[in-house]
């Protein structure tokens, strides 16, 4: 009931009624109506700005795995509660796009190696610190809370073409995510799913 529970607050802070009222009202509401209310809400909004804060109302949890990388900059989203699993080497890894345009992904693989193999060893002595021995490529495990208005802002900052392959990826799927169970809302996320200049290049070179 995320989006009856955006459109209720705006509906009592707009319109003077009780909270009964505006729920029963936000609840009769056909989808036409609701997607109506919501797109009112963020119009004329500049890509400084975020929702209003009735798009607080509502929130997600994510399970995301991804770079070590990657992670360090999601994290920086303060308005998320994030519950983690220890890091290591046992979920896999990614080699970026720019390692293999400048021929270096082999050696990066072997490096990536080396680095697993002392991981494991110093692992099996003491888990938590052994987390300082891991390359930023390896995989990361962890639940992400937000709500849709921090939501719509992750998306949009993280989404752009001038961002890193990895969270780019997590935000346009974050998206898909939020419009699979409030359409409404996802919808009014805005997302570039441009691509960016190795996308292109990549997509040149297998034609």
């Amino acid at each position: 009931d995320g989006e009856t529970r955006i459109i209720a607050a705006l509906l009592f802070r707009a319109g003077g009624l009780s909270y009964d009222d505006v729920r029963e009202r936000a609840e009769r509401m056909a989808p036409a109506e609701r997607v109506k209310v919501l797109a009112a809400a963020v119009e004329g909004m500049t890509d400084h700005e975020l929702p209003v804060r009735e798009f607080e109302e509502t929130g997600y949890t994510f399970e995301i795995v991804c770079d070590f990388g990657a992670y360090r900059d999601i994290q920086r989203h303060r308005m998320t509660t994030q519950t983690q699993q220890l890091l290591g080497c046992s979920l896999g890894r990614t080699v970026p796009d720019d390692a293999h345009e400048a021929g270096i992904a082999v050696e990066m693989e072997a490096a990536l190696d080396v680095a697993r193999e002392h991981w494991e060893w110093l692992a099996g002595v003491d888990a938590v610190h052994a987390q300082y021995a891991v390359p930023l490529a390896y995989h990361k495990r962890f639940l992400m809370t937000i709500n849709a208005r921090s939501a719509f802002h992750l998306v949009r900052l993280r989404s752009k073409v001038q961002g890193h392959e990895s969270y780019r990826r997590i935000a346009c799927e974050m998206k898909r995510e939020i419009e699979k169970v409030h359409p409404g809302i996802g919808a009014l996320i805005p997302v570039d799913d441009t691509k960016s200049p190795a996308e292109l290049i990549a997509g040149m070179a297998g034609a």
